[in-house]
């Protein structure tokens, strides 16, 4: 059989949200609202004390000081997908061109290309290498062979982009 390795393979990806019980039905509503894109992804639990909580890459926790700026518990959510979220190095990702790109290319809002993971650790960790692929032979692209197809990546254009971004539009894909 052959291996599948185009896609991120987001049947395992789960992240578990602890809420402790001193944390605000109001507050807890408002993050599942926010959240909503992703409850595929996301489960929530809701413990008495804070010592129920397992410390693990996939769990996050919301207790009462999380709760005085909803934007700050946005940001540490932000944060802990970044640090969460595993991609492979060498992992063909296909992703939305008009979402990844910072410039937007003209009637393809659908159209999905395939990406290559360079590197999935930068400096900041937060953040991943993207190449663009092409099946088109151009002299200014490396060529290179993945699962045994020629394929051409733009090298002149590396695309850096911020996990927690690459989460969505994996999600949204």
């Amino acid at each position: 059989m052959k291996e599948k390795n185009n896609k991120v393979n987001l049947s395992n990806l789960k992240f578990y949200i602890f809420i402790t019980s001193s944390v605000n039905n109001n507050i807890f509503n408002k993050f599942k609202n926010w959240t909503d894109k992703y409850y595929k992804f996301i489960e929530y639990k809701r413990i008495n004390i804070k010592n129920q909580y397992l410390e693990n890459y996939n769990n996050f926790l919301i207790d009462q000081n999380d709760t005085k700026y909803f934007s700050n518990l946005k940001r540490k959510f932000k944060k802990y997908i970044n640090a969460s979220l595993k991609i492979k190095e060498k992992e063909i990702i296909y992703l939305n061109d008009n979402k990844i790109l910072d410039y937007k290319y003209k009637n393809s809002e659908n159209k999905i290309r395939p990406y290559y993971v360079s590197n999935p650790n930068t400096t900041s960790n937060y953040k991943i290498v993207l190449y663009q692929i092409s099946s088109k032979e151009r002299e200014n692209l490396i060529k290179i062979n993945l699962n045994n197809n020629i394929c051409y990546l733009n090298w002149e254009e590396p695309i850096t982009v911020n996990k927690f971004k690459l989460f969505k539009i994996i999600i949204e894909n």
